[in-house]
């Protein structure tokens, strides 16, 4: 009955997907102002004279050639930043954004608190802010994109801008909200247990009785970065794993559930996957030394520096069909109704050159400015594999969070 229900809900949440992107289509495109999901191309609350330093006069066009050439000025921006005194409270869910906060302060000379929280406490936190009226955060980095445009938009709790001098190496799809970095999860292996290279070729290998009780991950479930991805496969990723299923298995796939993505995440869930309450956990479990038969699992690349620090065994799986792993979205929003509307955007400024996100890149996460290449000292190397991981799109977002309770309450009845 649970999976009758599942289905349904699923296709009404897919019409209704349908209809919301239509009337919100007009207003998707970037804007060189903070903008909400009504694509006003208002800013935050601010003082009249601080509120579009960059010079825009509101809305802009939606090519990002003329975005990247309109009267932007970094100067005047970092003049209207400083003006308006007090600090700047930024959120991000690692602990890089204390040393990136210090490093703007140091450059601008504006008092700036970076401060670790998770994206479900944060967005708790600014939800609450909004509906107080007290709002102390005034810029989040979240992995979560559909939290973004399916909650926090819409309730006109955040806004997003995208610097008008960078909109043009962005690719369209991580724009609105802005994409910051991608932050991947990758398939990693112990080398010593396997010194030929990785022991699976096909991700539906994961699903596969033969590494039943063998797949180490955070649950999904306090996760909304893998429950993104698995959310994302039902949705963008059911051709590709029909054709990996085939390739596997050397006949087309026939299922019972919508597509191949539902039925990847049934099986997956039903072959009793290690479970762990962090990364760093998954790591261990995978890469501790002196293991004979360790699990694979999904791992951060920023854990390969374990291999260093720990002695860990951990090698990358680079030939994987149809992905080696996911690199989700995190994207930067403005709280609205912030004190500090241009020192906020001067922040986001900041992240998006090579200076400001270096501490971040080091971690095996990736610029979504083309322009900046990835850290050549990533333990993973995983920069040498990008076309093989799985990219986000913020066209299916809203989609996304529609059908995110659908895969959750499928994943638990399949995991039980």
């Amino acid at each position: 009955m649970l999976r009758l229900a599942v289905r349904s809900r699923v296709a009404v949440a897919g019409a209704c997907t349908a209809l919301v992107g239509a009337l919100l289509l007009a207003g998707c495109a970037p804007s060189s102002t903070p903008t909400g999901s009504s694509g006003s191309g208002e800013a935050p609350s601010a003082p009249a004279e601080s509120a579009s330093p960059d010079g825009s006069g509101g809305s802009a066009s939606s090519s990002s050639t003329s975005i990247a050439q309109q009267d932007f000025s970094l100067d005047e921006l970092v003049a209207a930043a400083k003006a308006e005194g007090g600090t700047l409270t930024v959120y991000d869910s690692t602990g890089k954004i204390k040393d990136i906060a210090e490093a703007f302060s140091a450059k601008y000379g504006i008092h700036t608190d970076g401060i670790k929280m998770h994206d479900p406490e944060a967005i708790d936190k600014m939800t609450r802010e909004a509906q107080a009226g007290n709002v102390t955060v005034d810029v989040d980095f979240i992995t979560d994109v559909p939290a973004i445009l399916g909650q926090l938009e819409p309730a006109g709790t955040v806004t997003s801008w995208i610097p008008p001098d960078v909109a043009q190496y962005v690719p369209a799809g991580q724009r609105d909200p802005l994409v910051v970095v991608t932050d991947p999860d990758v398939i990693a292996y112990n080398t010593d247990a396997y010194p030929d290279g990785c022991p699976i070729d096909n991700l539906w290998d994961l699903a596969d009785p033969a590494w039943k009780g063998k797949v180490a991950m955070v649950d999904p479930l306090s996760q909304p970065k893998l429950l993104g991805f698995l959310t994302a496969m039902t949705i963008d990723g059911a051709d590709q794993l029909s054709a990996a299923y085939h390739k596997q298995y050397g006949e087309q796939m026939t299922t019972s559930e919508p597509n191949a993505g539902w039925e990847f995440v049934k099986r997956l869930a039903a072959n009793s996957p290690m479970l762990f309450t962090s990364g760093e956990d998954v790591s261990g479990a995978v890469g501790a030394p002196g293991q004979s038969d360790p699990p694979i699992g999904l791992v951060s690349p920023a854990k390969f520096r374990n291999i260093a620090d720990k002695g860990y065994r951990l090698g990358l799986c680079t030939s994987v069909s149809p992905w080696i792993g996911f690199a989700a979205p995190k994207a930067a929003v403005i709280a609205t109704g912030t004190k500090h509307p241009n020192a906020a955007k001067l922040f986001i400024h900041y992240v998006m050159t090579a200076e400001g996100i270096a501490p971040q890149l080091v971690d095996g996460k990736f610029s979504s400015n083309s322009q900046i290449k990835p850290d050549p000292d990533d333990p993973s190397k995983l920069g040498s594999y990008l076309d093989q991981v799985y990219q986000f799109d913020n066209a299916s977002a809203n989609e996304s969070w529609q059908a995110r309770q659908d895969v959750s309450d499928f994943w638990r009845l399949n995991n039980s």
